[in-house]
């Protein structure tokens, strides 16, 4: 443990070990706890079920398997363009086996024993539904205990919008999606397409846009 912890500091930059550590005025990390940054808000962006070696295993910049690659720059030209524009996380890993427990790390950094356990029963030998789908708000066993962003957010006083993540297709076809979230409610687009597989990713990929553009006029980030 000592020897990791040795390895974790040493490979850190150097404002990890020094909190106080000069930094440029526009740096997104502050200098000290409670400081001001340049980040007024944030896209997070999730897409699952391909590991890092089948989408960005041919980047040279990091440390991938190209023979792993299914879905390569010529392929996946957008993934490419935000990973060298943004970051590249070739060393990011995560406990997440399936959408189950992957959303729910996603969310809330931790998926809890009972998804762990339920999941298998629920994707296997499960045609009559004879077990629930345990994650994305189906059930409340499945809440991690210090909650999701959202509820972090809410409690920071941050504001926050979800577009589609633990949100399902409401009872009217074509109408608003719902969620069963207590704290998603009035900070979701009921008109953004939840998990859908006859409706089109560009679809809505346009309506997220189009938010985005509303969104960047009315905080005059234009």
């Amino acid at each position: 443990m000592h020897e990791w912890t040795a390895r974790a500091f040493k490979c850190s930059p150097p404002f990890a070990l020094d909190p106080v550590a000069k930094r440029g005025r526009e740096h997104p990390i502050p200098s000290r706890v409670g400081g001001k940054s340049p980040i007024r808000s944030m896209i997070y962006v999730i897409k699952e079920n391909r590991t890092y070696d089948q989408v960005l295993g041919d980047m040279p910049e990091g440390n991938g398997d190209l023979s792993l690659c299914l879905c390569d720059a010529t392929v996946t030209p957008n993934h490419h363009a935000l990973a060298r524009e943004f970051v590249l996380l070739d060393h990011f890993y995560v406990e997440s086996e399936v959408s189950a427990d992957g959303h729910e790390w996603s969310m809330g950094g931790y998926a809890t024993d009972f998804v762990g356990k339920s999941w298998p029963l629920s994707y296997g030998h499960n045609s009559k539904g004879k077990f629930p789908y345990p994650s994305e708000g189906n059930l409340p066993v499945a809440f991690p205990a210090n909650g999701s962003l959202w509820d972090r957010a809410r409690q920071a006083g941050v504001s926050y919008g979800n577009y589609g993540e633990f949100c399902v297709l409401g009872p009217i076809k074509d109408g608003p999606a719902v969620t069963r979230i207590p704290s998603l409610e009035g900070h979701f687009d009921p008109w953004f397409r939840p998990w859908n597989m006859d409706y089109l990713n560009v679809k809505c990929a346009a309506h997220f846009s189009e938010e985005l553009k509303r969104f960047e006029k009315a905080m005059d980030f234009a």
